[in-house]
């Protein structure tokens, strides 16, 4: 069959009577977006653009804001969890299969992910969902911490809070204790006239290692400032070298690792940390001296 020259011509050129060319389209972008993004349907059946995602966007700045105000990253997971936010492993799945456990590894992602800045998120089509001095920061301080603990001695059982803590039921220091391969403080009670002498003393009482520190190291992050300090102390003649001593403590606080370590419990030691632990209601009374000035600084942690 032959078509003739005008149905071809339609057939091949259908915008030559009048009708414009169709606008190319988009094409789908590749793989899955970051987290604190989305895809978003376009005009076109076959257009898709990445757009930020406002709530996954707020957890990933609320994760850098943490980060720099001294948490580590098993602590910002477990309070992404406790918060009941959903994972960025939850994304894409059914509804009854979601979980919001997060771990410590989705949240060093984000945090060393640059497409979240205008710089590398604008090359990858992205819109800027932190801004570039925070992310700045956060590089900043994730390298000093990966360098802290690099040049750290292998520390083997080195118990952060040894000497430190004390039971509140007893007032005997915990001791520390393996348990399941992590570190744990415990104020063991053996039966006998002993239990009898402190009735209603479980026992056995547990603190994990990694949750003390991770609240102290946090707590320390807030309070122990310059300003705060001087309100304790007073304006006096040595005002300049108290706000020298909390800056240099505030420059070790933010090179911690995330692992407990000698670093932790030589700090500590230097601040004069006095800590007394209530396992009933979780709770971890703090008292920091103020060396030389004659105050002290003190907070209730619950863990």
């Amino acid at each position: 069959m032959t078509m003739s020259p005008a149905r071809s011509a339609r057939s091949t050129q259908p915008w030559a009577a009048g009708a414009q060319a169709p606008a190319p389209r988009a094409p789908r972008p590749r793989g899955r977006p970051p987290f604190g993004y989305r895809l978003a349907q376009g005009p076109g059946a076959t257009e898709h653009a990445v757009v930020p995602d406002e709530d996954a966007a707020a957890v990933v700045r609320r994760i850098c804001e943490e980060y720099l105000g001294g948490r580590g990253l098993q602590d910002i997971a477990e309070g992404l969890t406790t918060d009941a936010i959903a994972s960025p492993g939850a994304r894409g799945c059914r509804a009854g299969d979601v979980t919001t456990a997060w771990s410590k590894g989705a949240v060093r992602s984000i945090l060393v992910n640059p497409r979240y800045t205008a710089g590398a998120g604008r090359a990858a089509g992205l819109t800027p969902i932190v801004r570039a001095d925070v992310m700045d920061r956060v590089a900043e301080l994730f390298r000093a911490r990966r360098t802290a603990a690099a040049s750290s001695p292998p520390s083997g059982r080195t118990y952060a809070l040894r000497g430190l803590v004390r039971c509140t039921w007893c007032n005997r220091l915990m001791q520390g204790a393996l348990n399941n391969g992590e570190r744990y403080y415990r104020c063991r009670v053996l039966g006998g006239p002993a239990q009898e002498a402190r009735a209603g003393h479980p026992r056995n009482v547990y603190l994990r290692e990694q949750a003390a520190v991770t609240a102290l190291v946090s707590w320390l992050g807030r309070v122990w400032t310059p300003a705060r300090v001087l309100r304790l102390t007073g304006h006096g003649a040595h005002a300049t070298e108290v706000r020298h001593a909390v800056h240099h403590v505030g420059v070790r606080l933010q090179a911690l690792p995330d692992v407990p370590g000698e670093e932790h419990a030589a700090l500590f030691r230097s601040l004069g940390v006095h800590l007394a632990y209530t396992h009933t209601s979780r709770t971890l009374n703090v008292r920091v001296a103020v060396a030389g000035e004659g105050a002290s600084v003190s907070g209730a942690l619950r863990l």
